[in-house]
């Protein structure tokens, strides 16, 4: 029976889901990690007992204990140098394992299989193509090998579809990253919902101080206490965050996604203001466990269904009052449940996703 490889790292969250997505469908036996990672820089791993790991040369004692600015540029510099003496290894890999599919996730990944020349379907994150190429022509020339040398790629957004077939003749297919919709809603929701919550990394490009500074103009005696979720951390980011926070906001940090669901289910608005975005599942997430969520103009609204459109509002950072408008709108918004459309569904759903993954991609009649 054929075997899926992904090439990942086993900290890595959105990794891992799609590992952990296709093992329950396919079962573990077909599927196998190769990865250099299995957790450092303050992650843990995401490996269970059961998953099948090759472990290609290990940098977790080589990079950092925590995650900074600088320790992501170290671990970077680590990665490139010893790039030659991985691709050896997944090259030993491949010529014992040529019948099986491989998935790189992401760039660097990608590169492994390039110049092991490994057949590979890719998945590269947001910003490896819509910002980082753009930003370095080093990383341009590298993004191009990894991109262009994949069968398929497999993004999130039309707008990386677009962005990846500017520039490749490469095979481009858009699905969703998706979650457990059934699940999420059957959970009993809170009436009189209450909490106002950010659930993404606290790194800049999120804009979580941009959060706190809004919702400290909120002229009220008791401005609404904050709840951080973030499931990654630049510390010193962080550090700063939580002097300009008040003493009611609570830093959370990594929830798993049973007890996030539960929160979501309660929560009022859910705030999303990064300066760049392509199509954000916890978004999704908190529209159908019934929430507000409030974001900027990014072009993934447009492909939007109706229904989720309806949950969202739309702000304006220029506006220094937004964040008291948006809890007012959130207000109205939530007095219904949400109902999802059947286009909504097929593109948040995760069986389906990954029946889609499964039989249109790998080619597997599971």
């Amino acid at each position: 029976m054929t075997k899926i490889v992904f090439l990942c790292g086993a900290k890595d969250f959105h990794a891992m889901d799609k590992v952990r997505l296709i093992s329950n469908k396919l079962g573990q036996s077909r599927v196998v990690v190769l990865t250099d990672t299995i957790s450092g820089e303050g992650q843990k791993s995401k490996l269970i007992v059961g998953d099948r790991v090759y472990q290609l040369i290990s940098i977790d004692k080589l990079t950092l204990d925590t995650t900074t600015k600088f320790s992501n540029t170290w671990r970077n510099v680590v990665k490139f140098l010893i790039l030659p003496l991985q691709v050896q290894k997944v090259k030993n890999f491949y010529a014992k394992n040529t019948d099986c599919i491989y998935h790189a996730l992401p760039l660097y990944y990608m590169l492994l299989c390039y110049y092991s020349r490994v057949p590979y379907i890719g998945t590269p994150q947001a910003s490896e193509v819509l910002v980082r190429p753009q930003a370095s022509k080093i990383y341009s020339y590298f993004a191009k090998k990894a991109i262009g040398g994949a069968n398929v790629i497999l993004v999130d957004s039309v707008k990386m579809q677009t962005a990846v077939q500017k520039l490749f003749d490469v095979k481009t297919v858009v699905l969703k990253n998706g979650f457990n919709t059934t699940y999420l809603m059957s959970l009993p929701v809170t009436i009189r919902r209450a909490n106002i919550v950010s659930i993404r990394a606290a790194y800049p490009l999120y804009n979580i101080d941009k959060i706190i500074e809004s919702r400290n103009q909120v002229r009220e005696a008791a401005p609404p206490p904050l709840r951080f979720i973030f499931p990654a951390q630049d510390e010193n980011y962080l550090t700063a965050l939580k002097k300009q926070s008040s003493a009611d906001d609570l830093f959370v940090g990594r929830l798993e996604k049973d007890e996030l669901y539960q929160l979501l289910t309660s929560t009022l608005l859910v705030v999303s203001i990064p300066s760049s975005d392509s199509s954000p599942r916890s978004v999704y997430e908190s529209i159908f466990a019934g929430a507000a969520v409030a974001t900027l103009k990014q072009d993934y609204y447009n492909e939007l269904p109706e229904c989720m459109k309806q949950r969202i509002i739309l702000v304006d950072l220029e506006d220094k009052y937004w964040f008291g408008q948006a809890v007012i709108e959130a207000k109205r918004i939530t007095q219904s449940n949400y109902a999802p459309s059947r286009e909504a569904l097929e593109m948040c759903d995760e069986n389906f996703i990954t029946n889609k993954i499964i039989q249109e991609i790998y080619k597997i009649k599971n």
